[in-house]
């Protein structure tokens, strides 16, 4: 009998997910819309149902791929295989300076980029940034300066297709989405320039201090742009980005700390944080949650509700 396809697509990797769990792989949720925690299986949660299938015949022929499925299948297999070992070493509780293999760090932060890049936030924001720039006339002025050509070669103005393509754009979701996923089979030349820009700050691993830890959500990781928390975005200017690797760490890169390039290897600064940076983190992960976080332990939980009651 021929394998079911798997339905079940976790835009939050489940080996990402784990970090924060106990032994059962379980820990507990605070809902922001109904301030209730309970206790969560990590495979019952940061998923939808075929989020990674592709839904035009067009895409696969373009991608020369035949199985819909393709991307949940194959697109993060290497990434989330490499994950543990990768999070585990950067998240080295050492007291001074210490150097990864180069590759290694690269490989972290593609992943990292890619989990955001995942996300039914980011993914939306994406899409209608799309759909912004076909209704705004992107295409047309992109196309303009070949459009005589074409008309010569093909014999037929080229604008019929490209209105079809512009209205596609606009009015049909399965056309931006299918884009959207496109880039989750190669890999994306987003994830390689944003990973090229974190590069060039200081990679910094802050540990909590013992009364304290890291939460995460079902939208791990955010920007500090200004003074603005965001889900994505912001590398045009000054920024942080934080993402937490488990509850007693979290990854902090800021364009204001200078990295120290090398060839072949990256110098990672672990830094045992205060508990008013955990905390801050804690808001801004909580705040840019889709709906959920993750806390590990329920006592913690607790103090993740009440402050939540105060942020209001």
């Amino acid at each position: 009998m021929k394998p079911s396809n798997p339905t079940k697509h976790h835009y939050v990797p489940r080996v990402y997910l784990k970090r924060f769990a106990d032994e059962n792989s379980e820990f507990f949720q605070f809902s922001k819309q109904y301030k209730t925690i309970s206790q969560k299986h990590i495979s019952k949660v940061g998923y939808k149902h075929d989020y990674f299938k592709i839904q035009r015949e067009e895409t696969k022929l373009i991608n020369s791929i035949q199985d819909e499925y393709y991307i949940e299948k194959n697109g993060f297999t290497q990434q989330e295989n490499n994950f543990n070992k990768l999070a585990s070493l950067v998240s080295q509780k050492l007291q001074i300076s210490f150097e990864m293999r180069k590759i290694e760090v690269e490989i972290l932060l593609q992943t990292i980029i890619t989990i955001k890049r995942r996300n039914p936030s980011t993914r939306q924001q994406l899409t209608d940034n799309l759909k912004k720039e076909a209704a705004s006339g992107t295409f047309e002025r992109i196309f303009e300066p070949f459009r005589e050509l074409a008309q010569k070669v093909d014999n037929a103005d080229p604008m019929i297709y490209l209105n079809k393509e512009k209205n596609e754009f606009i009015n049909d979701p399965s056309k931006s989405d299918d884009l959207y996923l496109s880039s989750f089979i190669d890999q994306s030349k987003v994830v390689r320039e944003i990973t090229k820009t974190f590069f060039q700050s200081a990679i910094q691993i802050y540990h909590a201090p013992e009364d304290s830890q890291f939460v995460t959500s079902d939208n791990p990781g955010f920007f500090v742009s200004g003074n603005e928390i965001i889900n994505f975005g912001g590398l045009g200017g000054s920024y942080l980005f934080a993402f937490p690797i488990s509850p007693e760490t979290c990854l902090i890169i800021d364009s204001d700390e200078s990295g120290y390039p090398s060839i072949h290897h990256t110098t990672i600064i672990p830094k045992v944080c205060t508990k008013k940076q955990v905390d801050y983190i804690n808001y801004a992960t909580t705040l840019i949650a889709n709906g959920n976080v993750f806390v590990k332990d329920r006592q913690y939980a607790e103090q993740v509700k009440s402050q939540s009651r105060t942020n209001q």
